[in-house]
């Protein structure tokens, strides 16, 4: 019985904490957004429709880094598959990581300080490899 209690309780105590969402019905545009009649303005939901149709907002230009197209990324090449989830062979050491979400192709080398925590979709024996197949290197 007291499990019971302590259990709607902590219900009860999570629900009072949580933040309130209102979604709404989000119906977008050709350009992955529509007009926001209450508060004014254009509220985007899906900022790759909305930056093929305004490539110069600033929202868009927020790294140099080529992205990925909204479909699937192009796949890799030259590389091998990893051994498993974590691992690449001893010849093709580089980890080739591929981020849909974020649209970037990162590269990782043995004494990168993410190399442990990446996990490779394919694996290459040296840089040129990667790079050749759309790869840029991991900034540490």
């Amino acid at each position: 019985m007291k499990k019971v209690v302590l259990v709607l309780l902590t219900i009860a105590f999570i629900g009072f904490e949580a933040p309130l969402v209102f979604a709404h019905s989000g119906g977008t545009d050709s350009c992955g957004g529509h007009n926001d009649r209450k508060r004014g303005g254009y509220h985007v939901h899906n900022y790759s429709k909305y930056c093929a149709c305004y490539s110069d907002a600033p929202e868009c230009n927020k790294s140099s880094e080529p992205a990925i197209k909204d479909t699937e990324p192009s796949t890799p090449t030259s590389g091998v598959e990893p051994i498993d989830e974590w691992t690449c062979p001893e010849s093709h050491p580089i980890k080739g990581n591929i981020n849909v979400q974020k649209g970037t192709m990162i590269y990782h080398l043995p004494s990168g300080a993410f190399y442990t925590r990446t996990k490779p979709e394919k694996c290459y024996a040296n840089e040129q490899d990667a790079v050749n197949d759309g790869f840029r290197e991991s900034k540490r």
